[in-house]
């Protein structure tokens, strides 16, 4: 009987259909190695750093899936050499690697045709490292990177028997343009090709393509026993590596394998069990059932009265790919005019950050993006076939689930969720209903953040003065209140200074008012880098400032008043004028008000103004 959610019409349930096209050049296969868990043994431990190592190296699927991601994430054009599995590892976390391993694998038919393919593969990768390690000098190859090529060589059998094996049905893609869609390195395409052709007369990784040929070669004539047709062809490209000893490189070269296949756990056994496709279903998922979307709601709830966007968007990505049981949740932006955009936040099993945040989603892309945020529904944001650039190309992925976060009447931003390390997970519209409930919380915190915000920026811009970026008048009328009656109960002294610019009239005049204006934002600067944070200083007039300090003597008031002065006409002189100041100094007296303070350190100021200015006096009475 099936549930009521699944018999569910959403209004949008068609944009969770996927198309008819698979993109998925491999089955949707994790790795080829979760195809061995029905041959026999244990269940292998995938946090075993030795093993991930091992199985990277000797799993073609695990490995072409990993150096997508690689590419994707680190680099914006292929590179021309393949990263060796060492290197994969360092840079992506071993986290992926052991996701993808452990996922298990649902065939539609058996792999038998999957696992004599990868048995071939690794015994040509064995030969022709052998070949690179005996080779005479002037011809020897790094054996690892020889081994890596000889056991992808295949590239195009590899994507028919996965499709064939994972899907029921032919790869819908060619090598040619998967392989240029996953920015595969061009070493390995060349060595694809010229394996297609049965020629080494490449321009690039000639040396490379001559081991690689010689040892799928070599490795055919050990299994079949006899020669093919075409083996003194093979045999002279073989001798023309040097001083090999084929017959010797031959003998035991089964038990060779198995020996290769070791550190991997792997054996000729485990590659010749037939299993079929209903034997998989016994093996539950290790991810088992995410836990119950009520606990992420309520725990984002939680973060309501937030003032961090930062902490909110980690806990949003946080509890979607945990809650929902997706390999990575990413928080998307548009910036600008909205042809770009910026990754604000990611959550995934990799430790590596991003080496990129901005990106500039395809012509799609941002269509399909606009339909989520203008019907607020989630929908399948889908990479499509040749596409050069875009979200889904930079994350290394073919499909997402894209969910609008909205809030206080308009769109922050976009959740997307792929399943980047196991691509058998199918989206349904039951996980897109949790999803877009997940957003709508995250919607409303940063809504409020986002009210919040501008609550706080409109009281800072009443009380600002925005050409110094000091206070204004009216906040150092209310702070001069407030610091009066804190003073009165605790018995703490207060001190006021009162600041004036001697003949500013004359800047302007001289100068101009551009001139006079950045003349004023220097001297807001000056008096920020001399003042304590308990101390406020504010601009009162049109070249008039004034500096409360609370809990401050005369005496220590005095010296910050010389070496305001002093720093303000040195800042005046850097910036070819000269300015000088008067200042006038003060402090709180037994039955002061607000307007006593001002008079007696205004009364200060015009003394050392009287005085001849470029001075400061003090309100001693």
């Amino acid at each position: 009987m099936k549930s009521k959610e699944s018999e569910m019409q959403l209004p949008w349930s068609k944009g969770l259909e996927r198309h008819e096209i698979e993109l998925d050049p491999l089955g949707r296969i994790p790795s080829a190695s979760s195809l061995t868990w029905v041959t026999g043994g244990p269940r292998p431990p995938f946090q075993d750093p030795s093993l991930i190592r091992a199985l990277l190296r000797m799993d073609p699927i695990l490995y072409l899936r990993c150096l997508r991601l690689w590419s994707a994430h680190t680099r914006s054009e292929p590179e021309a050499e393949a990263p060796l599995p060492e290197t994969l590892l360092e840079e992506i976390g071993s986290g992926p690697v052991a996701r993808m391993l452990s996922i298990p694998a649902r065939p539609k038919r058996s792999p038998k045709a999957l696992f004599d393919l990868w048995w071939r593969s690794i015994a040509s990768a064995s030969a022709a490292a052998s070949l690179a390690q005996f080779a005479s000098n002037d011809t020897k190859a790094n054996p690892n990177q020889v081994f890596l090529h000889a056991l992808l060589h295949n590239l195009g059998r590899w994507s028919q028997v996965a499709c064939e094996t994972g899907l029921d049905q032919q790869a819908m893609v060619g090598p040619l343009s998967w392989t240029e869609d996953w920015k595969i390195p061009s070493s390995i395409r060349t060595c694809w090709l010229a394996s297609e052709a049965g020629t080494s007369n490449t321009s690039d990784s000639r040396e490379l393509v001559r081991f690689v040929l010689a040892g799928s070669a070599l490795a055919e004539l050990s299994l079949s026993g006899s020669a093919p047709p075409n083996i003194p062809v093979e045999q002279r490209l073989i001798e023309s590596l040097g001083n090999v000893d084929t017959q010797q490189l031959l003998k035991g070269f089964p038990d060779k394998i198995d020996r290769v296949l070791a550190p991997a756990r792997l054996s000729s056994v485990k590659l010749s069990v037939q299993p079929q496709p209903e034997e998989y279903e016994r093996f539950p998922d290790p991810r088992g059932q995410p836990p119950a979307i009520e606990r992420a709601i309520v725990e984002l709830l939680e973060l309501n009265d937030c003032d961090s966007q930062r902490q909110l968007l980690d806990n949003l990505v946080h509890a979607a790919a945990f809650y929902l049981g997706f390999d990575r949740a990413v928080f998307f932006q548009w910036i600008g005019k909205g042809r770009e955009g910026v990754i604000r936040a990611i959550y995934s099993a990799s430790p590596k950050p991003l080496h990129w945040r901005k990106v500039r989603p395809s012509p799609k892309e941002t269509v399909d993006l606009g339909r989520a945020a203008g019907g607020g529904t989630p929908l399948i944001l889908r990479r499509s076939e040749g596409q050069p650039d875009g979200l889904t190309v930079r994350l290394g992925i073919d499909e997402a689930l894209v969910v609008p976060v909205s809030g206080a009447k308009q769109v922050h931003g976009f959740l997307l969720l792929d399943q980047a390390y196991s691509p058998d997970l199918r989206i349904d519209a039951s996980i897109g209903m949790r999803a877009l409930a997940l957003a709508g919380v995250a919607g409303q915190n940063l809504g409020h953040l986002l009210l919040r915000k501008r609550q706080e920026r409109t009281l800072r811009d009443a009380h600002t003065d925005h050409l110094t970026g000091l206070c204004n008048r009216r906040a150092a009328m209310q702070r001069i209140y407030e610091e009066i009656e804190k003073a009165k109960e605790s018995g703490e002294p207060l001190a006021l200074l009162m600041l004036d610019l001697d003949h500013f009239k004359k800047v302007n005049d001289v100068y101009g008012h551009l001139t006079g204006d950045k003349v004023l934002a220097a001297v807001g600067q000056v008096m920020r880098n001399h003042i304590r944070e308990t101390d406020l200083a504010a601009r009162i007039g049109g070249e008039e400032f004034l500096v409360i300090q609370p809990s401050t003597h005369l005496e220590d008031t005095s010296i910050v008043a010389a070496r305001i002065a002093g720093a303000v006409e040195q800042r005046s002189e850097d910036m070819g004028t000269r300015v000088t100041m008067s200042v006038g100094v003060s402090d709180l007296r037994k039955g002061d008000t607000v307007d006593s303070l001002m008079a007696r350190t205004d009364r200060a100021l015009y003394a050392s103004k009287e005085r001849g200015r470029n001075r400061f006096s003090i309100d001693a009475e």
